[in-house]
């Protein structure tokens, strides 16, 4: 039992190197195995003896099967302090005692593995030259496992939750016993060896204590002094029960973009250069990761990179990694196109075109929509809205989709209809401003006359425009021509211009010639009238009544004649009749 007492008389004490296996079996379950290899010492006869035992603290009390179990010991029953219980034990090492020359050294070494049929297997070995080793005893469980390993943590076994370590110790021989350093001068090495792909480097423990938790036996007066990589010195003195200020700190850093966590051990205020990649490209132009910080040991943030970390303590490092999307951005305004760049994951970026922007030079841009893309797909969505806040979760290319347009003016002295893209949208009206859409059609509808008050219209003398606009337009219609209402009236026949009316009404142009002949007529009245004839210049609407007068000379002439002729019948049947008497 546990008493810690000193058996009288007895000069025996023991090296142990004691060590947790962890066995996952198949089942799912977890056991776990204390491994013990033992080196006995008689300090008066400097003899030595070495043994193996292996306990089971998958529970509160260690019980085998010995049918589960093969090596060159068996399983003894014996009595602890939790009661009656059950271990596995070999004197396969060396049995009898054998004498020692000091200084001694001896190498006590435990490996595991897994046989061909999945059963875990232990096995035991020393050296006393420390380059062959003799490996006493292989024992095997026969339990059908999907992995053995001996571990090291800071958490519990099933057996009332002793620590899980490693433990190399100076204690008393054997039945819970303890011995006393009266004159003590010994050193210790812990080491352990990684597997492939390391080629079974040895390490040493990262951290140490002065005092073994995991054994059943104990020594007073002995102090533990750390010396080198993995040693310490134990020599007399008051025992140190603490946590030894060690050469070996665990430097564990964790990378979350490859998930990869990899440790190594350093020696106390060693100096430690963290240099990651400020930028790890995914996809180039599409994602990458950009450097944050370093997060110490879950509480200490550091921004600086490369940082020199001076190691203290067991540290664990997490690289801080933020994901960025690129936002690619095209913009003909030219007013979103600085918000292209590199953005974090789940930021939003505010889109916010306005409805009209000018651009100067009479020409705008009309916003229509967004179209956004899936950088690297045909896959978009539209917002046609001019607000949205898009949340960056993938890398995005956005085109903003605007309608340029170019100022028109028309100025015209009549009403003109200005019809665009095809008749969707016509305009009428003297002064017209509108804002037409790049490469549209515009027409231009002019009538050919516009009557003006005061009985004076406008001729236009064009033809009606067609134009693709392309660029902006300040048209005036300029060829028209005033036209005036002409109005003649005449008693008799005249010629006007080269046409024999009585009355006409015509519009003529500003400037143009109104020629009335000179005429003569023989009026009902018996006379010869005459009109002298005009000439007029057109300069404004006119009312001409054309004037006749008496033409005396033709009427003279004309009624003399008839008198001679009168007469002169007259004259001549007056002799006719004289002549017949």
């Amino acid at each position: 039992m546990l008493n810690w007492s000193v058996e009288p008389g007895n000069n025996w004490f023991s090296a142990q190197l004691n060590t947790i296996l962890i066995v996952n079996i198949t089942n799912g379950n977890t056991q776990y195995y204390w491994l013990q290899n033992v080196l006995e010492f008689n300090s008066q006869g400097n003899q030595f003896q070495i043994l193996d035992s292996i306990w089971n603290h998958t529970s509160g009390v260690s019980i085998f099967n010995s049918a589960l179990i093969n090596g060159n010991g068996a399983v003894y029953t014996t009595k602890t302090v939790v009661g009656s219980e059950q271990y596995y034990g070999a004197w396969g090492g060396i049995e009898q005692p054998e004498s020692a020359a000091l200084p001694f050294t001896i190498y006590l070494v435990i490996k595991t593995g897994l046989s061909s049929n999945g059963y875990p297997w232990i096995a035991f070995g020393y050296s006393l030259n420390g380059q062959t080793t003799t490996w006493y005893d292989n024992v095997t469980i026969k339990i059908r496992t999907m992995s053995a390993y001996m571990e090291v943590a800071p958490i519990g076994d099933g057996r009332g939750g002793l620590p899980i370590d490693a433990e190399l110790v100076i204690a008393g021989p054997w039945n819970s016993e303890c011995t006393v350093a009266n004159s003590l001068n010994a050193s210790l090495g812990l080491y352990f060896a990684w597997p492939y792909p390391y080629n079974y480097y040895l390490s040493p423990v990262p951290s140490m204590w002065s005092f073994g938790s995991d054994t059943a036996e104990m020594i007073y007066n002995a102090h533990v002094v750390p010396i080198g990589y993995g040693y310490v010195n134990i020599v007399n003195g008051p025992e140190n029960l603490a946590f030894l200020n060690t050469y070996f700190i665990p430097l564990t850093i964790t990378n979350p973009i490859n998930e990869s966590t990899i440790t190594n051990v350093y020696t106390v205020n060693s100096t430690v250069m963290l240099s990651e990649p400020s930028i790890v490209l995914v996809i180039p132009g599409e994602s990458r990761y950009v450097f944050t910080d370093y997060v110490i040991n879950n509480s200490y943030v550091v921004a600086t990179n490369p940082l020199n970390l001076v190691l203290q303590g067991p540290t664990n490092v997490y690289i801080n990694y933020t994901l960025q999307y690129m936002l690619t951005i095209n913009d003909l305004s030219g007013l979103l196109n600085d918000r292209s760049g590199w953005y974090n994951y789940d930021s939003v970026v505010t889109l916010n075109e306005p409805a009209i922007y000018y651009l100067g030079n009479e020409t705008r841009l009309v916003f229509n929509s967004y179209y956004i893309y899936l950088t690297g797909t045909s896959f978009y969505h539209v917002v046609t809205v001019n607000v949205t806040n898009l949340l960056i979760d993938n890398p995005y290319t956005v085109i903003v989709n605007w309608t340029k347009q170019y100022r028109v003016n028309v100025n015209s002295p009549v009403p003109v209809i200005v019809s665009l893209s095809g008749g969707l949208q016509n305009i009428s009206g003297y002064s017209i401003v509108t804002w037409v859409n790049e490469s549209s059609t515009l027409i231009i509808l002019v009538p050919r006359y516009y009557v003006l008050s005061n009985e004076t219209r406008l001729v236009y003398l064009g033809n009606n425009e067609t134009m693709i606009v392309d660029s902006p337009l300040n048209i005036t219609l300029s060829d028209f021509r005033h036209q005036y209402l002409v109005t003649v009236h005449s008693e008799y026949p005249v010629s006007i211009n080269g046409t024999y009316t009585t009355n006409t009404t015509e519009w003529l142009y500003s400037g143009e010639v109104l020629m009335v002949r000179p005429g003569t007529v023989f009026s009902d009245g018996g006379v010869f009238l005459s009109e002298p004839g005009l000439v007029i210049t057109v300069n404004g609407p006119m009312s001409i009544t054309v004037a006749w007068h008496v033409n005396y000379t033709p009427t003279v002439i004309m009624y003399a004649v008839m008198i001679a002729v009168i007469y002169a019948l007259t004259m001549l049947i007056v002799r006719r009749r004289h002549g017949k008497h």
